[in-house]
């Protein structure tokens, strides 16, 4: 839950929180249920993460 998280980020410095929930960069056909993203959303993550996290591009990183 978002208070575990918070809980988390504010007692130890190496631990970040992204709230993605509402990110209107996803789309429904990002999803493969509910809950869970599908492939190509899970890319779309992937590359939001490498880049708010300065890690450069993604495609080395990914296993295909």
């Amino acid at each position: 839950s978002r208070s575990i998280a918070h809980y988390l980020v504010r007692n130890n410095s190496n631990v970040s929180f992204r709230d993605l929930w509402s990110d209107q960069r996803f789309v429904d056909e990002d999803f493969s249920d509910a809950d869970h993203l599908g492939p190509l959303g899970a890319r779309k993550l992937t590359a939001i993460l490498a880049a708010d996290l300065d890690l450069g591009p993604v495609d080395s990183m990914l296993v295909r």
